[in-house]
């Protein structure tokens, strides 16, 4: 009874309830109006929508049939289902799903250690020394990659504990596969930086680059919410392979959706880093 289904839903066994009088059809056939009563205390937005659909597709029919017009009867099994449910029994929640698209847009920001790595010897003037040393170009520049994306690396893991203990973030996927997804995307964003740093050969310039990257690529993927996820971006951005992998290793999402995503981090790896070399080799110093 609905007197029943109240009390169920004051306890917490149901989420939601949907009422529909016993003589609900018989009131519409003869041209009355009826009533659908939804209660609910969580999820029942989707209950909404499930009515909504059923009442258009409903009067959709009503109306074919009045005006003597064919009505298909195939029928579809649709299924509606609330985001992914992990193996735990977990769902994303926003706090997930937010603490994994903060810590990508933060470390997007590292970038500007790839930046310093090149123009921080032009800038103070310590190219000469530097290059009167028995150590060649590419090495120092190895030294310091593997410096700074070893920083950028520790700095996230900080940042996951911190979200995890501190705010309760869900943090317990794979360890394996979120380590090597944030080094890989580490490794792209320093790389990024040093890239700039060739081309424009000015801090202002490459800094300035970098914000509007720290803006619009995480932008592109759902960072601010999933609504301005715009794929044709999407797609250029490391954070989407990044977020994709993270996020299936917490709430098991399919192995194809993981591989994908490493396949498009390492992809980048190699374009960033053939770039890097190709303007590298092609860097003078004319004070030398």
């Amino acid at each position: 009874t609905q007197e029943e289904a109240a009390v169920a839903l004051e306890k917490g066994n149901v989420n939601c309830i949907i009422f529909i009088n016993n003589n609900f059809s018989k009131l519409l056939t003869d041209g009355n109006t009826s009533v659908i009563e939804i209660y609910g205390t969580k999820n029942s937005t989707y209950v909404e929508a499930v009515v909504n659909s059923y009442l258009n597709t409903y009067n959709l029919t009503i109306s074919l049939l009045k005006n003597n017009l064919p009505v298909d009867q195939e029928i579809q099994d649709y299924k509606l289902e609330r985001g992914q449910l992990n193996s735990k029994g977990v769902f994303p929640n926003s706090l997930d799903y937010y603490s994994v698209q903060t810590l990508l847009q933060i470390l997007m920001i590292c970038s500007v250690f790839g930046v310093s790595i090149i123009l921080r010897d032009i800038n103070g003037g310590l190219s000469i020394r530097i290059n009167s040393l028995p150590v060649k170009k590419y090495q120092l520049i190895i030294g310091r990659l593997i410096g700074c994306i070893l920083y950028s690396f520790i700095a996230a893991f900080v940042s996951i504990l911190f979200s995890k203990y501190v705010f309760k973030a869900n943090w317990d996927g794979n360890l394996l596969i979120i380590s090597s997804t944030i080094l890989l995307f580490v490794i792209i964003v320093v790389g990024i930086g040093v890239l700039l740093a060739l081309i424009t050969k000015s801090n202002t310039t490459s800094f300035g680059i970098i914000a509007l990257l720290s803006f619009i690529l995480p932008a592109s993927v759902g960072a601010f919410s999933p609504k301005t996820t715009v794929e044709a971006i999407a797609i250029l951005s490391p954070n989407y392979y990044a977020k994709n992998i993270i996020m299936g290793s917490l709430f098991d999402f399919p192995n194809k959706v993981i591989v994908q995503g490493y396949i498009g981090l390492v992809i980048m790896v190699v374009i960033v880093y053939g770039l890097i070399f190709f303007f590298e080799g092609r860097r003078k110093y004319a004070n030398i």
